[in-house]
């Protein structure tokens, strides 16, 4: 994969520089449903990220160490057919806007950065179209 990361001009010659991208670090998923990703979201206070898959609400929430590791247990469940996700450092919970009128919700966290307590914050569609 290629990257563009800028572009310098001169009046003889236009250069463009590519780099070439390399992975560091893979979150891998728990087995089971689900196929699309709905977004990572990062929590630098415990120093853990967080994925989820988008399309139902069974489908896996899983938390991850700052190396990647998957500290959170394979049968945690998103609670929430999740389209977006992000740490609110005010809160410091980690939200979600959901599919559709689903609204937008949030976890709790523990000492460890893991989700203890689900609860919706709006009920409706906040965002331009069911899939934003």
């Amino acid at each position: 994969m290629l990257c563009l990361t800028g572009i310098a001009r001169t009046q003889k010659e236009s250069t463009l520089k590519v780099n070439q991208l390399k992975k560091v670090m893979e979150l891998v998923m728990p087995d089971g449903d689900g196929s699309n990703g709905a977004g990572v979201a990062w929590n630098p206070a415990q120093k853990t990220y967080y994925a989820a898959f988008a399309g139902n609400i069974t489908y896996p929430l899983a938390v991850f160490d700052a190396k990647g590791k998957r500290i959170s247990e394979d049968d945690l469940e998103t609670n929430f057919d999740v389209r977006g996700i992000w740490y609110n450092s005010k809160k410091e919970t980690i939200q979600m806007n959901g599919y559709d009128d689903f609204g937008w919700a949030e976890y709790s966290l523990d000492r460890k950065g893991l989700p203890t307590n689900f609860s919706k914050m709006f009920k409706g569609q906040h965002q331009p179209d069911a899939h934003s």
